[in-house]
């Protein structure tokens, strides 16, 4: 089904032309934005200024996908709750090219899906997660002991980068049980996980042959073959020592006793490790160490940066961890690893993570229409057709709606705490940083038990300053995975220079560049 280009109002949706449908609004709207800001922002921007309803549609074809973009909580709900469709082929796809396969817990479906999801879910449980803190703290320290040299030099960094280390050194203890100090020292699997974002094609409208670089398909495939290799290295090896090991049981080996039990099998006597269950396991870490890292090493860098931007919600913070950690920062991770349930007292820090979360989150859903699946308009009640459309549910626009979120550009911690006997904005339908229902984030309390720690460990020793001054970021190596400092003009999003850019998925602009100091006595 394609839009109909005689008429060019068939749909809902800004002004289109008969043979380029919408590429010409996405070109005008390139020229008001920063050139790399991340296609999350398109559908919102678009939105506002052409004052478009909670449904719309996009239609970039002949060159590109045509979607339905949709703001509306209800609407959202019965895609992703009640009828829960299919991911999009595009991330399938994508996420084969990423992991070596789209029978992954994030893009797959269907049965295969479902029996990933229940052999993983042991290793996510709220009593199993709690014995993974020591290990959390373990390498929290030691990214503290980074900051602090930062802070003695006092340097320009990225903040991004050194997070995504300790985020990648904290799951590879969580699902593999496995130190890989990434961030002391080069490992394998880290610099391949991190080679293979910087090589996936960005697809900006201003540079669009990125995606036919012929390189990318054997990167790809190389840095998979790297992965590959070393997890199941590691595998192999729990696995042998199995019966003999007394240590706390990570993800991985829950895993594996999930799927023997449903296989209605045990590992006693079995000299190698089930072929399937190994493919399957591979792939997922692989999941595991992309979704987790991005999600976690990006929300705490924009947590520090609106601290430092907000000093009134950074003493509030501040002082939270004083009432209940003490008023010494070095006793904060002692504390934690003795009395992990005094995580939940964290309202506030929770607070503030959500509220992150909330103004950048790091991805949206992508699911596929069918003939089947028709949406009503929320302001006409029309009957909207879903075949041959991407169906996405943009969590950015509806968690920057005034309609949804008053005042969504201000950073507002308070609104997800419960105040007078008044609920907070966590129940609220438009807030879905992990998404709902059956597909919701199934590494979503691991995340916020790590960011909760750090966060924790961090707040009262340092503060952070984020600079993006051209003459702090010359000073900083290009890699070839951060570009060049834009050179459009325009330099800000929704009045925030630390917009979002695409690495994989959204992250921060440039890494997020820092000066960190240690914090001065009161």
């Amino acid at each position: 089904m394609k839009f109909d280009h005689a008429s060019g109002d068939s749909y809902p949706g800004p002004p289109h032309h008969p043979l380029w449908g919408h590429i010409p609004i996405l070109l005008e709207l390139l020229k008001e934005v920063p050139t790399r800001v991340a296609s999350l922002y398109y559908a919102d921007l678009i939105r506002e200024k052409y004052n478009l309803g909670d449904v719309f549609y996009f239609d970039l074809w002949p060159v590109g996908m045509q979607f339905m973009m949709i703001v509306d909580p209800d609407v959202t709900n019965q895609l992703i709750v009640k009828d829960s469709i299919p991911k999009n082929s595009i991330l399938k796809l994508f996420m084969g090219f990423l992991v070596g396969s789209p029978n992954n817990l994030l893009s797959g479906d269907g049965h295969g899906w479902a029996k990933l999801r229940r052999v993983f879910n042991p290793g996510f449980s709220s009593g199993q997660l709690n014995t993974l803190i020591p290990s959390m703290i373990e390498e929290s320290k030691v990214f503290c002991g980074i900051l602090e040299d930062h802070a003695r030099k006092q340097d320009v960094f990225r903040l991004e980068e050194a997070a995504t280390l300790l985020t990648i050194d904290v799951i590879g203890r969580a699902i593999l049980d496995t130190r890989l100090e990434s961030q002391v020292t080069k490992n394998e699997l880290a610099t391949a996980i991190t080679n293979q974002v910087a090589w996936i094609p960005q697809a900006r409208p201003n540079r669009p042959w990125e995606i036919f670089n012929p390189l990318f398909l054997i990167m790809m495939w190389r840095n998979n073959r790297k992965m590959d290799s070393y997890i199941s290295k590691v595998l192999e090896e729990r696995f042998s020592t199995r019966e003999s090991r007394t240590r706390v049981k990570n993800v991985m080996d829950l895993a594996l006793e999930a799927y023997l039990a449903e296989q209605g099998t045990n590992s006693k006597g079995a000299v190698t490790m089930d072929p399937q269950f190994k493919k399957d396991a591979i792939c997922q870490v692989k999941t595991f160490m992309f979704a987790g890292h991005d999600t976690v090493s990006g929300t705490l860098c924009y947590a520090w940066y609106l601290l430092d931007k907000n000093p009134d919600k950074l003493a509030k913070i501040r002082a939270e961890h004083d009432e209940i950690f003490g008023p010494d920062p070095e006793n904060a991770s002692e504390i934690i690893k003795t009395r992990t349930n005094i995580l939940n007292k964290l309202e506030y820090t929770l607070a503030v993570l959500k509220e992150t979360l909330r103004l950048f989150p790091p991805a949206s859903t992508v699911r596929e229409g069918h003939k089947d699946l028709f949406i009503a308009d929320p302001q006409t009640g029309a009957s909207l057709p879903t075949e041959n459309f991407a169906v996405s549910p943009t969590t950015i626009g509806m968690h920057r709606h005034p309609k949804h979120f008053p005042n969504p550009h201000a950073f507002i911690p308070e609104r997800f705490l419960s105040t007078n006997g008044s609920p907070s904005e966590s129940s609220n339908p438009a807030y879905l940083p992990f998404s709902k229902g059956p597909r919701i984030c199934i590494g979503q309390e691991l995340a916020l038990i790590e960011m909760k720690i750090i966060l924790a460990m961090t707040v009262r020793k340092y503060d952070f300053h984020a600079t993006f001054a051209s003459g702090d970021l010359d000073q900083l190596k290009e890699d070839g995975t951060y570009w060049p400092n834009d050179t459009s003009g325009i330099q800000e999003v929704y009045g925030d220079e630390a917009y979002q850019v695409m690495l994989g998925s959204a992250k921060p602009r440039e890494g997020m560049p820092v000066r960190v100091s240690l914090r001065k006595s009161e």
